[in-house]
């Protein structure tokens, strides 16, 4: 079975985002950052003010991201072992 039309969009943008590093978040914040002050150096305050609001956009888009489908990377054996203990 098919799932539903609008369920469609919603996994295409999943799985988009599956396919990106958590260092590509980290880069895209910086370039906003970079590109920002270049626009306010430049002279063009309006532009730079946009392109800044972009940082806590990414910021936000990569961390509901990972709270939604955590990532597969290796936790070091001591916070593991931290977690296990503090279980009991």
């Amino acid at each position: 079975m098919q799932p539903p039309a609008t369920e469609m969009p919603r996994r295409a943008m999943f799985d988009f985002f599956a396919t990106l590093p958590s260092a590509a978040y980290l880069y895209a914040m910086l370039g906003s950052v970079l590109l920002s002050a270049l626009l306010y150096v430049t002279g063009k305050r309006h532009a730079a003010l946009f392109v800044g609001e972009w940082v806590p956009t990414i910021l936000l888009t990569g961390l509901f991201y990972k709270l939604l489908r955590p990532s597969g990377e290796e936790v070091p054996e001591r916070i593991r072992e931290a977690f296990h203990t503090a279980g009991r």
